[in-house]
């Protein structure tokens, strides 16, 4: 395993509690800025020389910003910044990841989803949905291109998590927001222990699969969940005061 970031303490303190539940030898870690080239070229030779290749590749990093605003009082940096994290950096670890497992002659790529990616609005935070909606796009092209490869590009989509992301918006938050969140926003622990047996299904099925779209947080789960907040009053106020 070999897990990145732009941030170097935050590499080395992931590796070290992963190490302390596996084995020193059997995990990695990599500074990079999936947005630049130079660093993304880095992340793989560090792939190949650490683990041999790679069979699943995961893109999970993603931003908008820590803000929530109307596009017009969004600062060109910030739009820069979100669409090179989400998008730039998704084509490039895609490009190289698909390079990579071409030669080795199989692999699992998968992209994560989030708001918009479905198409529908997402007021205040516009820029972040714009390049979550081309992933789906995205994933049909490649399959387009390489679908008689041993090598399939795959959205997972994690529905709503606890991170600083959705923290960030806790003061434009209306009581519709906040409701929702609560009812169904999950820890990050919960979220990727009720995702690695979706993808561990996949890649168990072998390589030229197509694309697959998979889901934590299913209309069916999220049907249950609503119910159980509005007739039981469960996670009221979980997150956030209603």
């Amino acid at each position: 395993m070999l897990i990145s970031s732009r941030d170097a303490t935050r590499v080395e303190a992931a590796v070290q509690q992963l190490r302390r539940i596996s084995s020193e030898d059997c995990v990695h870690g990599a500074v990079c800025d999936v947005a630049r080239p130079s660093d993304v070229d880095a992340l793989v030779e560090k792939v190949s020389s650490a683990l041999g290749g790679c069979d699943v590749w995961v893109n999970n990093a993603g931003s908008n910003a820590y803000r929530y605003a109307p596009l017009t009082e969004c600062t060109p940096e910030a739009i820069t910044e979100i669409v090179a994290t989400n998008l730039t950096g998704t084509l490039l670890c895609t490009r190289a990841a698909l390079r990579l497992m071409m030669r080795q002659g199989s692999g699992h790529i998968f992209n994560m989803l989030g708001a918009g990616s479905d198409g529908l609005p997402t007021g205040e935070f516009a820029v972040y949905g714009a390049t979550k909606a081309a992933l789906p796009q995205l994933a049909k092209s490649l399959q387009s291109e390489f679908g008689d490869a041993p090598v399939s590009v795959h959205n997972i989509s994690p529905g709503l998590v606890w991170t600083e992301l959705i923290q960030a918006g806790k003061d434009t938050f209306g009581a519709r927001g906040r409701f929702f969140i609560n009812a169904l926003c999950d820890p990050p622990a919960d979220v990727a222990k009720a995702m690695l047996p979706l993808m561990l299904d996949v890649v168990a099925r072998g390589p030229g699969q197509g694309s697959q779209t998979l889901r934590v947080l299913t209309p069916q789960l999220a049907a249950q969940r609503m119910l159980q907040r509005l007739l039981l009053g469960e996670n009221k106020g979980r997150y956030y005061p209603e």
